[in-house]
């Protein structure tokens, strides 16, 4: 379809498929997303603790008898026309799976993805998220979640993070940041990068 081979930039990003049903008439839609993040130097080849991918959620799902897949991509995608016909496959180890969130904030622990990229064992394409469940349901169900992203939010701190802590010490102290790109719905851009004094985070901020 149409919505299949569109890329869609510079908007938030959606989550799940939404089953739709009437007289005569049955129909479905799904989304999924792609998050880029470029790890800094000082991170590579070193060993990762904890890593967390926060993002903040714009609109919740209606239904939440689904769940959500996180994995990392293994091949690399262009944002600017990467879509849903076209988006890379992922890699099957470390596969996170959540159901739709319930609050604002959701923190997935993605420490074992990280750290494969970190010590070279994957190249960083990223992750993608996607609904597991693309049956027919013959029902309504509305699971999508829409998230806030780098290019559409209300206040910096909705953007999606990714929180690696506590990183090696180096002999300078303080916030190590990655420069990321956010794509909504399977696109973004990059970004500007900012210090945040008296942490050791990668933040997208």
């Amino acid at each position: 379809t149409n919505y299949a081979n569109t890329n869609y930039a510079n908007s938030d990003f959606a989550v799940g498929c939404n089953y739709f049903g009437g007289p005569w008439i049955y129909d479905a839609i799904c989304y999924g997303a792609l998050i880029y993040f470029t790890l800094p130097s000082e991170v590579i080849g070193r060993p990762v603790t904890s890593a967390v991918l926060r993002l903040t959620v714009k609109t919740l799902a209606a239904e939440y008898s689904t769940q959500y897949e996180l994995a990392a991509a293994s091949a690399g995608w262009n944002p600017a026309t990467v879509n849903w016909n076209t988006q890379p496959n992922h890699f099957l180890a470390n596969r996170i799976y959540l159901q739709p969130p319930l609050v604002g904030t959701v923190d997935i622990n993605v420490t074992p993805i990280v750290q494969a990229w970190a010590n070279g064992s994957w190249t960083n394409a990223g992750f993608i998220l996607n609904d597991t469940d693309f049956g027919d349901l013959g029902v309504i169900a509305l699971r999508s979640t829409i998230f806030h992203s780098l290019e559409s939010y209300a206040y910096t701190w909705q953007r999606p993070q990714l929180i690696v802590a506590p990183l090696p010490q180096t002999e300078e102290r303080g916030a190590v940041e990655a420069g990321a790109r956010q794509p909504g719905v399977l696109s973004g851009h990059p970004r500007r990068r900012r210090q945040v004094p008296g942490t050791d985070v990668l933040a997208d901020v």
